[in-house]
């Protein structure tokens, strides 16, 4: 996935997902502030490596969200 699509990736997540700022910082390891700036699109190029630890933030919880329901999907079975 090149920068762009990442970008436009992580800011779709922001917008749609319903983590807190807080809960992407602290999972992502991108400062609480920066992740703010990102949301709110202050800063005009963010940062590959912020993107990315973003980017890998939601992915890993969308994996762990799947499994789970997987494994939901096992118990009910």
């Amino acid at each position: 996935m090149n920068e762009t699509n990442l970008y436009d990736y992580v800011m779709h997540c922001l917008t749609t997902l319903r983590y807190t700022r807080k809960q992407v910082a602290e999972g992502s390891g991108v400062p609480f502030s920066t992740v703010c700036k990102v949301a709110q699109k202050s800063v005009r190029e963010p940062s590959v490596h912020t993107i990315q630890a973003m980017a890998d933030f939601f992915r890993r919880e969308a994996a762990n969200q799947a499994a789970n329901q997987a494994e939901e999907q096992k118990e009910a079975a």
